[in-house]
């Protein structure tokens, strides 16, 4: 009888399962590295069963991809918060490329993860960009591209790199004047 109301108590919807799963995924991942972060520890933390994790997201990887979508989600909420630079810091950023970087070196298929153009993160992005300059879209583009292989490169391997603190506000403020610069640099370029 114990065990049938614990059994009862741990039941929930597929929507409440997912979501319980996918928190208890990025809470293990704040404070555990990735390798850690195993299936029967998230259905310990969630208090489901891994039958849960399998019938909501198949395996492992499953679960880490939704938990990556669910980060994205969270990230573009918060990037209001954090202006420019201070975006790379931002806790869900950081730990979306590192759970991506994870995935990826661990064979997932790499068309899962790229980015869809209508997503409300890519759409903020490209406000924010014409709010600074006025080059052409492909210019554009290509100093978003840019910023993020330089941003995700930076997030996965700050900590092997010694830096002066000075530098990171250097680069900050050289992407800021190119990013002014873009139609004159799209000219010299031959882009417009």
């Amino acid at each position: 009888m114990a065990g049938e109301s614990t059994t009862r108590k741990n039941r929930a919807t597929p929507d409440e399962a997912r979501e319980r799963l996918v928190n208890a995924t990025i809470e293990l991942l704040k404070t555990e590295p990735i390798p850690k972060v195993t299936t029967r520890r998230i259905a310990e933390v969630s208090g489901l069963s891994l039958m849960a994790i399998a019938r909501n997201f198949g395996d492992q990887e499953g679960l880490f991809s939704a938990a990556f979508k669910e980060l994205v989600r969270r990230h573009v909420e918060e990037m209001e918060l954090h202006p420019n630079a201070a975006e790379l810091f931002e806790p869900n950023l950081v730990m979306r490329t590192k759970l991506l970087a994870w995935l990826l070196l661990n064979s997932a298929d790499p068309k899962n993860f790229l980015p869809d153009v209508s997503t409300p993160l890519m759409q903020r992005l490209e406000e924010r960009q014409s709010l600074v300059t006025t080059a052409s879209p492909r210019a554009q583009k290509a100093l978003n591209e840019f910023i993020a292989v330089a941003g995700e490169g930076f997030i996965i391997f700050n900590e092997t790199h010694r830096y002066d603190e000075n530098a990171l506000s250097d680069v900050v403020q050289l992407v800021s004047t190119i990013r002014t610069m873009l139609p004159d640099i799209e000219k010299h370029l031959g882009w417009s």
